[in-house]
This record gives structure tokens, C-alpha cells and sequence, in this order.
């Protein structure tokens, strides 16, 4: 099933008469079910278990598709032997292990393979004066919450990190099809009826036929903190753990838990981290490589010099033996003669 369109800030008219727009974003998904709406039992269906055992997400034309194929392309290396360690070999395997994790770092950090994303802003907790926290953070209309409180702690974790109280809403009906549109009204007339401020955020996940659709709407205030880029790392958290062997009430609470903890700072690049990482390896290299030529270089130097020195040792003993030699053989002629 192709992705939704992205969150672009439409959706229904503020309550409470402040007037504008509240902020919107949707996904969607499909293949198989995250639980079954039309089986009984807390198992998931049996198409979700051999479709989606930590399935990889794919983009392809603007839609999503899932399998669970892995695997890569391993360039060769070289078989040609110098005889010791070149740096220029060093120098391009690391320059082709910086080429590749500069490609394989998209605009989305990956968890377990499936994309999320960045935040790129500081954002800060909302303090609403207007805020009227509700004792209802939940309505689920396919029975698939059976610990509630595991549900509310991540939900009160995102609250505190954010001042935004969310409100989850699971059905199967929104009263037509699942579109954009059809999502956000029926998203804004769950807000207006259980809401009357502005410092709110509704999620509407919606799944039928092996399909699911997941949505927010955020008040005005709400807006202020999750914006669209949070609200997209909110649907992406529930993308990922969507296909998780969790079950509804632990899923949905690590996503509402992690996303808060994620919008609330920007995240590291982790690129650069790795880019910086891996040049310090190559000059680490070519040190070692500069270490070991000029080390080679000192000990052969050391030999010749060595050399030099015993050839002259050589060669000044058989003069000086010859020199003594003629002397003794001069003074022998000479006792000779003088008798």
C-alpha cells in the first residue's frame, strides 16, 4: 500500500474560537495487519507473521513496500601483493568507506531498518495556561489495548517531555473511505469532541482489510511543539513498531515515549561522527606507514654504515701487515750486508 501524503498543516477549524487551521500529517501502510481486527485472540493473524518478521522499508516511486531481503554488494579487493603496506591503498579503501557511509546516511536515521526522522530544531515544552488535562488518553474501538497502564506510561511520558497531552483514538470506521481528507475530518471531530482547548494532540490509527492508516491533529497551541516535523517522527516511531512482535498497548506506548524523546532535541549526525572517524583511522595509517618506511630506512642506513666500517678495518690491517712484513725483511738484508 503506497504512503499517504505528508502532513502539510491542513485540516478543520480550530475549536474553542481561536479560528486557523490545526496542524495535520498522515501514513499509511499495508500488506498485512498488525493484529488482526476480525480474528479472536491476542495473536496477530498469520499473514502478519510471514510478511513481517522485521521487514525493511523501501521507497520506490513514492510508495512503501516491505520484505525481509538484506544484503549488499561487496566490492573486491584487490589481489595485487607490494610486498608491504601501501598508503595510497590505504588512502582509497578509506576514501571508499567514507563514499559509502556518506551514501548510506539519508535524511532519516534508521532504526532496525526502518526509517525515522531527524530532528533538526530545539524545541521547547509547551506551557499552556489553556490546557485542561483529561483522565481519558485513549478510546479504542477494536479491543486491541488489554494493559491500559503500559499504554499511559509511555503517553505520560510524552506529555512531560512535551506539555502536549496526546490522545489516542483505534477504530476501523471513519465513516468512508481513508483518505487525506476523510482522515482529517473525522481526526478534528474526535479533538472537538473530547477537547475544548488548543494544547492537544489527536492520533487517529485506523486499520481495515490489511491495511492501516495513521494520523494526527495538534491544536494550535499543540502546534507550537509538534510541528510537522515532530508529528512526522510521531508516525514514523509508529510505522516502525507497527511490524514489531509487540503487542498493541507496548507498541504504541514506545511510540508515543521515543518520538517525545526524539522531537525534544536535535539528533547527532551521525555521519560526520563516522566521516571524522574514519580520517582519523587514515592518518593514523599513514603515521604508522611513515613510522615503519622511516624506521627501515634508519636500520639500512645503520648497516651500510656498519659496512663501510668493517671494509675499513679490512683493508687497514692487510696494509699495515704488508708494511711490516717489507720492514722486517729490510732489517734482515741489512744484519746480512754488515757482516
Amino acid at each position: 500500500m503506497g504512503r499517504a501524503g505528508r502532513g502539510g498543516g491542513g485540516g478543520g477549524s480550530r475549536g474553542g474560537g481561536f479560528g486557523g487551521s490545526r496542524g495535520f500529517g498522515s501514513h499509511s501502510g499495508g500488506f498485512s495487519s498488525h493484529r488482526s481486527s476480525y480474528s479472536s485472540g491476542s495473536s496477530r493473524s498469520s499473514y502478519h507473521r510471514s510478511y513481517n518478521s522485521g521487514p525493511r522499508f523501501f521507497y520506490f516511486g513514492g510508495s512503501r513496500f516491505s520484505n525481509g531481503y538484506s544484503g549488499g554488494y561487496t566490492p573486491r579487493s584487490s589481489s595485487r601483493s607490494s610486498g608491504g603496506t601501501n598508503p595510497w591503498l590505504i588512502f582509497k579503501i578509506m576514501l571508499i568507506v567514507i563514499l559509502i557511509l556518506i551514501a548510506i546516511v539519508p535524511d532519516k536515521s534508521t532504526k532496525d531498518g526502518h526509517s525515522i526522522t531527524k530532528s533538526t530544531v530545539n524545541r521547547e515544552k509547551l506551557k499552556s495556561s489553556s490546557l485542561v488535562v483529561s483522565d481519558q488518553y485513549f478510546c479504542d474501538e477494536l479491543d486491541w489495548i488489554n494493559d491500559p497502564v503500559t499504554l499511559k506510561n509511555g503517553m505520560d511520558h510524552f506529555y512531560d517531555k512535551t506539555g502536549v497531552q496526546p490522545f489516542l483514538y483505534i477504530t476501523d470506521d471513519i465513516g468512508g473511505a481513508p483518505t487525506n481528507d476523510n482522515l482529517n475530518d473525522f481526526a478534528n471531530k474526535i479533538y472537538d469532541k473530547y477537547f475544548s482547548d488548543e494544547a492537544h494532540i489527536v492520533v487517529l490509527f485506523y486499520e481495515r482489510n490489511k491495511q492501516y492508516h495513521s494520523c494526527y491533529v495538534t491544536g494550535l497551541e499543540a502546534k507550537t511543539v509538534v510541528d510537522s516535523e515532530a508529528g512526522e517522527i510521531l508516525l514514523d516511531y509508529i510505522d516502525h513498531y507497527y511490524y514489531s512482535d509487540y503487542d498493541e498497548a507496548t507498541f504504541f506506548s514506545r511510540s508515543f515515549s521515543e518520538a517525545a524523546d526524539r522531537m525534544m532535541r536535535v539528533t547527532p549526525s551521525y555521519g560526520w561522527i563516522a566521516l571524522i572517524f574514519v580520517l582519523v583511522i587514515v592518518v593514523i595509517s599513514l603515521l604508522i606507514y611513515w613510522w615503519k618506511k622511516k624506521k627501515k630506512q634508519k636500520m639500512a642506513e645503520m648497516k651500510q654504515a656498519q659496512d663501510i666500517l668493517n671494509s675499513d678495518l679490512n683493508e687497514f690491517s692487510s696494509s699495515a701487515y704488508e708494511e711490516s712484513s717489507a720492514a722486517s725483511h729490510v732489517d734482515e738484508l741489512k744484519k746480512k750486508y754488515d757482516q
